[in-house]
This record gives C-alpha cells, sequence and structure tokens, in this order.
C-alpha cells in the first residue's frame, strides 16, 4: 500500500515537472518570436530612415509645417515630400517620428494649426474645436 502511495507522489511530481517544463519551453518560444518580430520591425524602421535621409535633401522638399501636440506647444515639424511622401521629426531631438514615403500627408493640402498626436492621429484646429483629419484605431 505504502508502495502505491509513494508511486502516485513520484507521478504528480514527474507529472508536475513535465508541466512546468513544457510551460517554461512556451514562454521561450513566445519570447523568441517577439524578439524576431522586434528585429523585423526595427530592420523595416532602419530601412525607412536610409530612404529618409536620401530623400531629404533641398530639392526633394516641397514645404514643411509645424505641428503642435494639445497643450499648445510647437513640438513637431512635418516635411513634405514633392513627388510624394512625408516625415514627421521631433523638433527638440530631430528624431524621425513618423515616415511615409509612399502617401501624400493628411495636412499637406490645407491650413491652420495642425495637431500631431501620433501616427495617424491628426487633427486641425478650429478656434477651440478640434476637426478629425484621420485616426487609427488599434485592436488588440
Amino acid at each position: 500500500m505504502r508502495n502505491i502511495k509513494n508511486n502516485k507522489k513520484y507521478m504528480n511530481l514527474a507529472l508536475t515537472v513535465m508541466l512546468a517544463t513544457v510551460l517554461a519551453l512556451l514562454v521561450v518560444v513566445v519570447y523568441f518570436t517577439k524578439i524576431e518580430m522586434l528585429v523585423a520591425d526595427s530592420f523595416e524602421y532602419n530601412q525607412s530612415v536610409i530612404s529618409l535621409k536620401e530623400k531629404l535633401t533641398e530639392e526633394n522638399i516641397d514645404s514643411t509645417k509645424i505641428l503642435y501636440n494639445f497643450d499648445g506647444r510647437q513640438d513637431f515639424l512635418l516635411v513634405n515630400f514633392k513627388e510624394k511622401g512625408y516625415a514627421i521629426f521631433c523638433r527638440t531631438t530631430a528624431e524621425p517620428l513618423q515616415i511615409n514615403l509612399n502617401e501624400s500627408s493628411v495636412f499637406r493640402e490645407k491650413t491652420g494649426t495642425f495637431i500631431y498626436s501620433g501616427p495617424g492621429n491628426y487633427f486641425l484646429k478650429n478656434g477651440e474645436e478640434f476637426i478629425v483629419l484621420g485616426t487609427v484605431l488599434f485592436l488588440i
């Protein structure tokens, strides 16, 4: 009888160890998958920055505009390229925050006070109201 209890005890322990091992392997696989995705995103971003540097010449720039944040600070600079594409930079660090070399900016043909609240979130300030020029909803 005692052998049977000890065997059940060892079986439960062995099962727990096996489940913990499987769980640990799943965590490792998910972790490395996320790293791989981050590396791919980083590579794509770096390629965009390289293309942006090639385009940032005086003859390729069509116009520039100051973009505000919701606090009213002039934090961003929009650069519209002649043929197509645009880039948005942080004015204090000159870091490119958004690069799109395939489409025109939603601000391109408009005048007024422009609010930038991150990629896909563009507003035009008209008095005390904000007109939505474009928003992107990310569903998780």
